[in-house]
């Protein structure tokens, strides 16, 4: 079809082209000149400021900016209300249970006055004992003085003696006045032994019954003089903070009092909705107001260059106007002298050049595709005959009935062309030649399409040698192997990964026809994304089956995206057709990527076909759980040395324990960064430290790194350690309560993705797992999308608690999405995130199938 069209001589664009340069090229001038106009820099300011003001409301901004700052003010009034009044609260119970223990002081006090007066009366009577005792004392110690004077007069008077009779008589008067001495000091001496006897006498009297009674009172008291001090001690530091708490709780009530006032006093506004929290958020963070507010000056610069342009788009519509009256004319003449036309259905209904003649005879190809109602218009058309060239064993018409219909209506665009010709390959049908020998592949892929759909009848026409290989993804890691079905087609990682390893070795081996193929839509977007930025994706088609029927690939790769629960493994009605049209796109070899247990386990339809011929050994099974592990080839040659090959430089898989190799795989990517680093690991553990340093040179050269985890209270307190020693050398640390996903994205080109933790994994006695390694930006871009980076780059702070908001899922059904929150116990209402088309949990509108 395209050289067709690119034939000068037989497209009619090309031939009404040739008949036209003229007005073509005075055309091309006007939009030279309205191009150099719309490139004029205040155009394009002022066009660029209304698509970003288009939507905007600026009274509706203000009016929820004014119901946000009145929400906000209002919120912290509150908050300092329930404050105010937990703290008199506080006050009032401190006072109360103050007064209570007061209370009970005094009542223990007034309880303890018998027992302060007997200690009194106990102190009383040791008072009197202790001077009976420091009596005897003075009067024993008064006769000691009184003995010792005694003696040192006797020896002085002993010591006179001994001297002459002459000195003796010399000192007469001085012996007489000492022998007086000594008679005066005994006779003292005497007073003093009788006083002390009598007072001995009288404390042997009453010693013993002044003990008696004090222990007799001490007895009788309930505690000890030291207790009662202590108790007293108490009861007056309990009245001062009885008085202290008085005074505190007088003052709490008065600010509890100004707070209500306050309250009571803010201007009654409405609460602010959802909407308004995210038609702020978007304008700010878009600029919006500011754009806003200097329009006119925008647009009043761009005036000028405005009339110009329209003045020239008035004239580029008149040349415009005058090449229609001519194709019109052209294209007419051209149709009419016509002996052969070739168009599409699309064009036999729109053109008039087309539909206004008849033809002597209508062929329609690729009849099984198309429209009844098409093929009965196109036949119409003819005055002697009609041929339908077509398979009705392969995709019917693509039938889009979005509103309700009646049976009859779906029943007639439902069916194909052969169905309502009531042609379905039981019964001979006048008028109808079965072909039966086909050119385009060799016996094995001929046996498969045969068991598929055409029941034996389908005939090897030349020699020819393929072969299919089954590409057995059982095994991997769920995270590469599930199907996602969130609100589209189904989908799943490993598909493009394969698809890609396998397009690029046979490109490299030489081969120039590559085709990849899959049934589903997202997952043909998936492939397209993982083959941009990449030789493959100019060298190689993909898209899904109803885009290739009627095409043919040397080498088809066909993506099943099989998980046992699909309508393929389930048989439903258009399942074999299906199948069909992808494996017979392959004329020499066919690969398909499914896991091989849902295979096996198929009893019925395009899986069970399957099925059988690998039982049969006519087809080669390659399993790539077990070609991911192999540092070395399988074998010399074959499908399992091939696949090897192409799998071997794609995909790198940790082996027994991880950190043998993806941790120095990961540190070098991260050492070899440039712009960013987003890593999803829910656990940290004491692995964390040989990732830091280089996550933290990384961050100290410039690069943003940032990482998502859990929440520190949904983890052991043994991993806060591990935690904070990241969140010092990482400065975006975003939370993610219920976090799973292991990924990471550098310089958004480099993904990581698999079942590691990377942050935590044990260096020994670790679990097995898987990382792939993809470098594509557009995969990383769609990566980045779906789990919703724009918004983790940018964690909200709470304008309540001040603390980083943690991401979380909230809601049900439709209205389930990511939403910022705080941690516990802040209950600041909740933000969601912005929807975007391909973000985590937004539901897709259903796409059109292809």
């Amino acid at each position: 079809m395209r050289a067709v069209a690119d034939d000068e001589r037989l497209a009619l664009a090309q031939l009404v082209r040739a008949s036209l340069e003229q007005v073509e090229q005075e055309r091309l001038t006007i939009a030279a000149r309205i191009d150099a106009s719309r490139a004029d820099p205040r155009l394009a300011a002022a066009r660029e400021a209304r698509e970003r003001l288009h939507g905007f409301d600026p009274a509706a901004y203000a009016a929820a900016t004014a119901r946000i700052a009145a929400s906000a003010d209002k919120q912290q009034h509150l908050e300092r209300c329930g404050q105010a009044r937990a703290r008199c609260d506080q006050a009032h119970q401190r006072c109360e249970e103050l007064d209570e223990l007061v209370r009970q002081a005094d009542s223990a006090w007034q309880e303890r006055e018998a027992d302060r007066r007997l200690h009194a009366e106990a102190a009383r009577l040791q008072t009197e004992l202790d001077d009976y005792h420091r009596t005897a004392d003075r009067a024993s110690l008064r006769l000691a003085s009184q003995d010792v004077a005694l003696n040192g007069l006797q020896a002085r008077l002993a010591e006179q003696e001994t001297w002459s009779r002459w000195k003796r008589i010399r000192r007469a008067a001085e012996l007489t006045a000492l022998r007086i001495e000594i008679d005066q000091a005994q006779r003292a001496l005497a007073d003093s032994r009788q006083r002390l006897g009598q007072i001995r006498s009288a404390l042997a009297r009453y010693a013993p019954e002044l003990r008696q009674r004090i222990a007799a009172c001490e007895q009788a008291a309930s505690c000890s003089p030291a207790e009662i001090a202590r108790r007293d001690a108490e009861r007056a530091a309990l009245r001062q903070q009885a008085a202290e708490g008085r005074r505190s709780y007088e003052q709490n009530r008065e600010a509890l009092r100004q707070a209500e006032h306050d309250l009571h006093n803010l201007p009654d506004m409405p609460e602010p909705t959802l909407e308004d929290l995210a038609r702020v958020q978007q304008a700010d963070e878009a600029g919006l107001p500011a754009l806003h507010d200097r329009l006119r000056e925008v647009e009043d610069a761009a005036r000028e260059p405005m009339q110009q342009l329209i003045l020239l788009e008035q004239q580029h519509e008149r040349i415009l106007a005058r090449r229609r009256r001519l194709e019109r004319d052209a294209e007419q003449e051209l149709i009419n002298s016509a002996q052969v036309v070739a168009t599409t259905h699309a064009m036999l209904r729109m053109r008039p050049a087309v539909y206004r003649r008849s033809y002597d005879h209508v062929i329609i190809d690729e009849a099984a595709a198309c429209y009844p109602a098409e093929v009965l218009y196109a036949i119409s058309r003819a005055t002697h005959g009609a041929s339908l060239l077509g398979d009705f064993m392969q995709n019917g018409p693509i039938v889009d009935l979005p509103e309700p219909h009646s049976a009859a209506v779906t029943a007639w665009l439902k069916r194909d062309t052969f169905t309502a010709l009531g042609i379905d390959g039981r019964r001979q049908v006048p008028g109808c030649v079965t072909l039966t020998h086909q050119y385009r592949f060799g016996p094995a892929i001929n046996e498969l399409a045969n068991r598929l759909a055409y029941g034996g009848r389908l005939v090897v026409g030349r020699p020819a040698t393929d072969e299919i290989v089954l590409i057995d993804t059982s095994g991997l890691p769920p995270e590469l192997v599930s199907v996602r079905r969130d609100g589209g087609s189904p989908c799943w990682v490993v598909g493009p990964l394969l698809a890609r390893a396998l397009a690029e070795h046979h490109l490299a081996a030489g081969e120039t026809s590559v085709g990849v193929i899959t049934p589903y839509r997202d997952e043909s977007d998936l492939i397209i994304d993982v083959f941009t930025d990449t030789d493959v994706d100019a060298r190689v088609e993909a898209g899904t089956i109803y885009r290739f029927q009627g095409r043919e690939f040397d080498t088809a790769i066909v993506d099943l995206v099989e998980d046992g629960r699909s309508r393929i493994a389930r048989n439903l009605p258009g399942a074999r057709q299906t199948v069909n049209v992808a494996v017979t796109r392959a004329r020499k070899l066919l690969y398909l990527i499914a896991p091989g247990a849902a295979v096996a386990r198929a009893g019925a339809g395009p899986l069970r076909v399957l099925g059988d011929l690998c039982r049969e050994r006519r087809v080669t099974i390659v399993s790539a759980l077990d070609l991911l592990g192999l540092e070395h080839a399988p074998e010399p040659s074959g499908a399992r040395r091939t696949v090897w090959e192409a799998l071997r430089s794609h995909v790198k898989v940790t082996g027994l324990y991880d950190e043998e190799l993806l941790p120095a795989e990961l540190c070098a990517a991260i050492d070899a960064a440039e712009q960013s680093v987003w890593m999803w690991s829910p656990w940290v553990g004491q692995r964390v430290f040989d990732i830091l340093p280089s996550l933290k040179a990384a961050a100290d050269r410039g690069v943003v790194v940032r990482a998502v985890v859990l929440p520190p209270r949904e983890k052991e307190e043994r991993y806060e350690p591990y935690v904070q020693a990241l969140r010092q050398a990482v400065k975006h640390v975003v939370f993610l309560q219920d976090e799973h996903q292991k990924l990471a994205v550098i310089d958004d080109g480099l993904t990581f993705i698999g079942s590691m933790n990377m942050l935590s994994h044990q260096r020994v006695g670790g679990r097995r797992e898987v990382m792939a390694v993809m470098r594509s930006r557009h995969f990383a871009a769609h990566i980045l999308r779906h789990e919703r980076a724009d918004e983790l780059a940018q964690p909200p702070t709470c304008p309540s608690c001040r603390q980083q908001r943690e991401a979380a899922l909230r809601g049900s059904g439709a209205k389930r999405r990511l939403h910022w929150l705080c941690p516990p116990p802040c209950r600041h209402p909740h933000t969601p995130f912005m929807d975007i088309d391909g973000g985590r949990h937004q539901r897709r509108a259903p796409r059109r199938r292809r």
